[in-house]
Parts: C-alpha cells; sequence; structure tokens
C-alpha cells in the first residue's frame, strides 16, 4: 500500500483537519490540576477524558482506549504505579503512552520513574503549557 506524504497543500491540510481529535484521559485525583491541564489539552483540540483515581482510570481506559494518559502517582484506590501495571497487563491498553504527572518526585529521581514505564515525568507543578509540549511530541513520536 502506498504511503501519503502530505505536503501542506489544501487538500492534504483538509485530510488532516478531519482526523477525529486525539483523545487524552487525565487521572489526577486533584481538581484544580484536572481543570488547568484539561483546559489547555481542549484548547489545543484534543477531547479529554477524566479519572480521579487510578482504579477507575483504568478501567476508562479499557473502555475508551485513549490515545494518551496523564497521571498523577499518588491518588486514592489505585497509585499510578499500579494503574501503569494494570494498563500494560491488558493487550487493549499495554501500547498506550502514559506520562507520569506528580509532586511526589524530585527530577533527580524522575529516570526511575520512567524506568517504572511511563514515556515521561513532569514534576508540579507544571506549567500547563509544558504538559500540552509533551502530550504533543509523544503523541507525535506514537503515529
Amino acid at each position: 500500500m502506498p504511503v501519503k506524504v502530505l505536503d501542506n497543500s489544501a487538500q492534504d491540510l483538509d485530510l488532516v483537519s478531519q482526523r477525529p481529535p486525539s483523545t487524552i484521559l487525565l487521572i489526577d485525583d486533584d481538581e484544580d490540576s484536572r481543570v488547568m491541564y484539561s483546559a489547555v489539552l481542549m484548547r489545543a483540540g484534543y477531547r479529554v477524558l477524566f479519572a480521579r483515581n487510578g482504579a477507575d482510570g483504568v478501567d476508562i481506559a479499557t473502555h475508551a482506549r485513549p490515545d494518551l494518559i496523564l497521571m498523577d502517582l499518588v491518588m486514592p484506590r489505585l497509585n499510578g504505579y499500579a494503574a501503569l501495571r494494570g494498563l500494560r497487563g491488558e493487550p487493549t491498553t499495554a501500547h498506550i503512552p502514559v506520562i507520569a504527572l506528580t509532586g511526589q518526585v524530585s527530577p533527580a529521581e524522575a529516570p526511575q520513574v520512567k524506568e517504572a514505564g511511563f514515556e515521561e515525568v513532569l514534576v508540579k507543578p507544571i506549567l500547563p503549557q509544558r504538559v500540552l509540549t509533551a502530550v504533543q511530541r509523544i503523541l507525535m513520536d506514537a503515529s
């Protein structure tokens, strides 16, 4: 099957604009974080789903199959590490990139979090634009 190369022509730009928006699942027990990060993601054209804890996040991811997950590490019912293990253990969610959002890890500890299986670690407080940049980069790498 030949590969179509987009060249920014009007026709190609039309094809890009017809793609459905990527879906981001934001799993965080902090309402302020959910509101702040979802606002910037929705303004950028993403569809955003929410979960307040890791257990609900795994359940939503299994059913909705988002394109990317942003997840806090410290949450009730199931922390981010346990939720990530649950996601990686399911064939339908094992491939979904997951970005850790945390205020509980120092920048020096971030490599250990990545070793646990997160694509990226963003240490709170995080500027919303930085979250958007990480989401865009990882989605581009995944496609």
